[in-house]
């Protein structure tokens, strides 16, 4: 199995499910990678996570491991209270949200 790891850098084609959303009769599309390729993205994953978890500020919060959106709006909530804050959402324009 490392050997197959190693091996081809290129990533095969997910496997594309079709998942009903939630009250509607719309479907969404899901992409699936191979085992291999998860394989692949955890083995690059654990090489890189901790250096850029170090360079990371401490009061960044999207997409960080053991961090939650409930833990930023904390961050929040005690920024207000000490009347020193800036807040930056730059999320909203990549999700479709106006």
């Amino acid at each position: 199995m490392t050997e197959r790891i190693k091996g081809n850098l290129k990533a095969k084609p997910l496997r594309r499910v079709w998942i009903p959303k939630p009250a509607r009769d719309e479907k969404r599309p899901l992409g699936i990678p191979t085992i291999q390729d998860r394989a692949r993205q955890a083995l690059v994953k654990s090489a890189l996570e901790p250096e850029w978890e170090a360079r990371f500020e401490s009061t960044s919060y999207g997409f960080r491991p053991g961090r939650s959106a409930q833990d930023a709006i904390g961050r929040i909530y005690v920024a207000i209270k000490t009347n020193s804050y800036y807040i930056l959402d730059a999320g909203a324009r990549r999700s479709g949200m106006k």
